[in-house]
Formats: structure tokens, sequence, C-alpha cells
């Protein structure tokens, strides 16, 4: 910790100390925070990317059922019994999707350095060392091929031989009614994936340049340098440099954390970094009451809080947050700390 500075405080999640297997180091909520909420998000989208093709195969099925019609009142005629007929409308479904996984893999493969390049990850497709992978495959293409594939082969095979061999063979008001529903049913689906494809975008435009991040352009962060260093004095020197400021690494990487017991009894863990009177100013950050931290050895135990503390330490309001001791703990010490002001809730990175 840099001396002499005064404290920022910015609420977070609550910390339990637990011992974390290696296998699970990618998708824990502390190591990679949200991946669990992604990894989610993306499964759910190709799952109903995936029953949209399921329910276009059905009607495409269904509705030119009318070319495979005489085909089925011959083979009943000639003997053969709806059972195998089933079997061979869904061997041709697993047939088709099989196909389609392998043309999948093919573009996968194709397709994944340049993702890779792109994106800046190492993604791989490694499935023949992965036997988990190929099964989950396999049973995927089985469950896939079932499900677009059952409901053609129930229609298909229900004709009567008499009337297809007439020209009267119809679909009942049954099978038109469900096609319709599953006409619907993917519309819905396709517009409430764009909508969501829509919000997506603007959410990661607003926690990109909305209102809760400070202005980062124009300003450059050097590591590892003391907050009594003379190059401090050297860069303010600089025509062109508008001010300096020192702050602990923590300011922008939430990586410091405290514990404080708040009002309900409860442990809260927060975020805090030490700064200097100059950090906040720098960033356009004004307080909303009280004031900002000074500077000199009383500075060390002032403390400002956002309005997310606020909430979360049980005040009645901001205003009555300013005067208020904060007991942060860090390991089996305790520091009492002024809260001086309130500031906004806001990001840097």
């Amino acid at each position: 910790l840099q001396p002499n500075l005064p404290f920022t405080c910015d609420l977070v999640m609550q910390v339990e100390m637990e011992m974390l297997p290696l296998d699970e180091v990618h998708l824990h909520p502390w190591m990679n925070p949200g991946v669990r909420a992604r990894i989610a998000m993306i499964s759910v989208t190709g799952l109903l990317i995936l029953l949209i093709a399921c329910i276009n195969f059905v009607n495409l099925a269904t509705a030119q059922s009318h070319t495979r019609a005489l085909e089925v009142g011959v083979r009943k005629a000639a003997g053969a019994g709806r059972g195998t007929l089933m079997v061979q409308f869904l061997g041709e479904a697993f047939v088709y999707v099989l196909t389609a996984t392998l043309l999948a893999g093919l573009l996968t493969e194709l397709s994944l350095p340049h993702v890779n390049a792109f994106l800046e990850t190492g993604a791989r497709f490694d499935f023949w060392r992965d036997p988990m992978l190929v099964a989950g495959l396999s049973a995927g293409v089985l469950a896939v091929a079932v499900l677009a594939g059952i409901y053609p082969a129930f229609v298909l095979s229900s004709f009567m031989p008499a009337q297809v061999l007439k020209g009267t063979a119809t679909h009942s008001r049954a099978a038109n009614v469900t096609r319709q529903v599953l006409v619907v049913t993917q519309f819905a689906v396709l517009v409430g994936l764009i909508v969501s494809a829509i919000v997506v975008y603007q959410q990661r435009m607003y926690a990109m340049s909305g209102a809760l991040r400070v202005p980062t352009d124009q300003h450059y962060v050097l590591a590892n340098t003391s907050c009594d260093s003379p190059l401090a004095n050297e860069l303010a020197s600089i025509p062109g440099v508008r001010a300096v400021a020192c702050a602990s690494w923590a300011f922008l990487s939430n990586a410091f954390y405290m514990s404080t017991k708040v009002k309900d009894g409860t442990i809260a863990t927060v975020t805090i970094a030490p700064v200097d009177a100059r950090t906040l100013p720098h960033y356009g950050v004004a307080p909303l009451f009280g004031r900002l931290p000074g500077e000199g050895p009383a500075a060390e135990r002032q403390v400002v809080i956002n309005e997310a503390a606020v909430r979360r330490f049980g005040y009645a309001s901001a205003a009555a947050a300013v005067g208020q001791a904060l007991p942060m703990t860090i390991g089996e010490s305790t520091t009492p700390l002024e809260v001086v002001g309130v500031v906004r809730d806001f990001g840097v990175m």
C-alpha cells in the first residue's frame, strides 16, 4: 500500500475462503466473474437456434408429405407395417442430422484458427481426445434426430393405402393445427433471439461507455512507482500534462478487500483502494455529499464510499453516511475509518 493515502470504498459481494480444485479454475466465479452466466446464455441461445432448425425440418417434411404419400401407400399395400415406415423416416432424419453434424465439425475446424486470431484466444475443438465430448455429440445427434423426425414419421406413416392410391389422402385437422403452432413458435423464438441480441448489444455499449464509467482517454497509468517519487514532479512539469495523481493499483483492479460490520449485524466485504487527494478530481468524480479526502496524516483514516455502499451499509441516505465510522478489518486487525464523503457509482477499467 502507498503511505499517507486515504481510502475509497466500493461495494462488492460477500467473500468466503475456500479450497479451489484446479479443474474448476476457469468456471469459478472469483477467478472468472460471470463466466457461468455467459456459458449458460450461449448454451440457451444455441439450443433455441437448434430448436428453430428442428421445427423448420418438421414443417418442411410435413408440408412436402404429399410427395411421399404414394411411396407410403405402395409400401403399405405390399405389406409394410407402420412401425417399419416410422423406422425408415427416423433413419432418414438421423442421416440428415449426422450429415449436418459432420459439416458443422468441418466448418468449426476450418474457422476456429481465424476466430482465435480475431479474439486472441486459444480455444480448441479436440473432440478425438475427449471421450466425453464424443459421447455428448453422439447423444446430441440421436436426440435431435428423434426430436426432428418423430412427428414427420408419425404423420407420413399414418396414410391409408386406399386413400393414397385414390389420390384422396389429406392431412387431419389436428396435423394442420400442429403445423400452424410450430410455425408460430418458430417465428416467436426467432423474434425473441433478435430482441435479445439487440438488448445485449445495447447493454454492452452502455457498459463500455455508459454513465457509470469515468473518462479514461488521454490517461497514462504508470505502475510500480512510489507516490513520493521525484518522477511525479517531473511528469507534472511536462508541457501538456494537466494533472498527476497517485493511487494504489487496487483503484484500477478492485483487487484489495476489507470487511466491515454493517447495521444489520452482517459482515460486508468491500473493495478498498488507497488514493491521494488528486485522484478522484483527476477522474472527474465529485462528492454528492460531504467532501473528498484531504492530505496529511489525518487523511489516512478518511474514506469515501459510493452509493451502492451506502445502501449495503444500511444508512438512511447518502447525507446520513457522512461522518459515520466504519470499522474496517484486515486479518486480525481492525481500523476505524471516517466517512468524509459519498460519490456516485463509477468504474475506471
